[in-house]
């Protein structure tokens, strides 16, 4: 339970801070979660959020999450891409099932009963997160002059105790402001931060399985 939220706002803005010394212009991912959410409110809070810039990726997404992330970028002001992966997600699938047939590899579609029992699942939704990682490499350079910072969006208790993220894909950050707060820290201080109340009090979704909510901590 957090006791002064002024205290903890000024930590994470220091903090923030910190982490970005040298840049100018600060990148996010933003997944429409609460935890992506808060972190692109402490920058808007710590640089401007003129200087903030936001990516929202679809690979599969479900699209309440972008309706979620465009009403939050209303709310703080920060620069927006949307970028749809769809086709390149195809495109390398299509590709890797047909040599997978030519060497002899099994292979299993999204969403069947086969790719729970051999494992595609998890694959799909690894590569889906990895997707996310190039782009964001090449943004965080592309609008700081070639620096850039990665900002990570995983709070305490997924990244320190349950381990709930993907190494390469968006583990693959260069900091983690909101490591030490739990889930329930983070969702006061989003709201403390001014981060809307749908986007504080819906399920929280890694909406890589692509069978929207029911993939959730």
């Amino acid at each position: 339970m957090i006791k002064d939220f002024k205290k903890l706002e000024t930590l994470l803005v220091n903090r923030a801070k910190e982490l970005a010394a040298g840049c100018n212009k600060l990148f996010v991912a933003v997944s429409g979660g609460v935890d992506s959410s808060l972190v692109a409110a402490v920058l808007c809070k710590a640089f401007g959020p003129e200087n903030v810039v936001g990516l929202h990726r679809n690979v599969r997404s479900n699209p309440k999450h972008l309706e979620d992330v465009k009403l939050l970028q209303s709310a703080l002001g920060f620069k927006l891409l949307v970028v749809d992966g769809n086709e390149m997600y195809d495109n390398l699938l299509s590709q890797l099932k047909k040599q997978f047939a030519d060497l002899g590899l099994p292979w299993a579609e999204e969403n069947t009963e086969d790719a729970e029992k051999y494992g595609f699942t998890n694959a799909y939704a690894s590569l889906k997160s990895r997707l996310t990682t190039p782009m964001a490499g090449f943004i965080a350079k592309a609008i700081d002059n070639g620096n850039g910072r990665i900002f990570g969006t995983g709070n305490g208790e997924e990244d320190s105790i349950l381990r709930y993220f993907d190494k390469y894909g968006d583990g693959a950050v260069d900091n983690n402001i909101l490591n030490g707060l739990t889930k329930a820290e983070v969702k006061q201080m989003a709201a403390y931060l001014g981060v809307p109340q749908v986007i504080v009090t819906k399920i929280p979704s890694a909406d890589l399985e692509a069978n929207g909510d029911a993939h959730n901590d």
